[in-house]
């Protein structure tokens, strides 16, 4: 699967609409006016947000924050990388990275490095798929259930609205 081809399938899964919402900052391409603001490195507007260009800003965007910068560029297999590339859009590359680093039993320290790469190779890949899969459903559910007990990850309970997206985004990998 080509970067380009990833890039599609988030911003397939995102939306190519502008959107503003009560419970969720301005928002198009599924790039929040906050990450936009750290990707270009000065404040930005609402109507920046809403400016915002599919090829021109959106894919170059996810390219660097989503795939080169955290390091998922350097995983092979094509439902790995999808599925953390997806992991890093929802929950942050870091939450990504320190879910995959728990379930190969390196540091999770949130940096995808030689370390991690190497546990990687060596761990068992259908039983690695399983147990990211299960990961971001029981941190859904705890989102759900508002249960401290269960992993939330940086989800919150004004985004139970989405929800029900998100468990069928998970599920998709399935």
């Amino acid at each position: 699967m080509t970067t380009n081809d990833l890039i599609k399938e988030i911003i397939d899964r995102e939306g190519r609409v502008y959107t503003e919402d009560d419970n969720d900052p301005p928002t198009k391409f599924g790039i929040t006016i906050g990450a936009w603001a750290e990707y270009v490195g000065h404040s930005v507007t609402k109507e920046d947000v809403k400016q915002l260009r599919e090829f021109e800003d959106a894919y170059p965007f996810y390219f660097r924050q989503h795939i080169s910068k955290p390091g998922f560029d350097q995983i092979s297999d094509d439902w790995l990388r999808v599925f953390l590339i997806d992991t890093g859009v929802l929950q942050g590359t870091k939450t990504a990275v320190k879910l995959l680093q728990k379930i190969v039993g390196t540091s999770p320290d949130g940096v995808l490095g030689p370390v991690t790469l190497v546990a990687l190779a060596r761990y068992d890949q259908a039983s690695l798929k399983k147990q990211l899969i299960t990961s971001r459903m029981h941190a859904l559910i705890g989102c759900a259930l508002n249960d401290p007990k269960l992993p939330r990850q940086y989800l919150t309970t004004t985004d139970l609205e989405w929800l029900h997206g998100w468990w069928n985004r998970v599920a998709s990998f399935i």
